[in-house]
């Protein structure tokens, strides 16, 4: 779980760096933090929502959440229909 809330913090702060804002306008202006708190929480693969949410806003990313079921579901599906020859008919025989 700590690889991915790194990998959210990554994302945030690259996005950022890509438009213009340092690390700590990141930290400081968009999540209400300070640098240093920011990277411990990289290094600890830990931060609060709340901040974590701020700083995408700031960078203008959105974070969501998606279920995992139905992506498991879609694979399944999928690795079906490949396996009985009708990859390309799904859309036909769900209609």
């Amino acid at each position: 779980m700590r690889k991915k809330i790194t990998g959210l913090i990554n994302t945030i702060i690259s996005e950022g760096k890509d438009k213009g804002f340092s690390q700590k306008e990141i930290a400081q202006e968009g999540g209400g933090i300070t640098p240093e708190w920011l990277s411990r929480s990289k290094r600890r693969g830990d931060i609060s929502a709340v901040a974590l949410l701020r700083m995408a806003d700031f960078v203008g990313l959105e974070l969501t959440l998606k279920h995992k079921d139905r992506t498991k579901a879609a694979r399944l599906k999928g690795s079906q229909a490949v396996q009985q020859g009708r990859l390309f008919k799904i859309g036909e025989q769900d209609a």
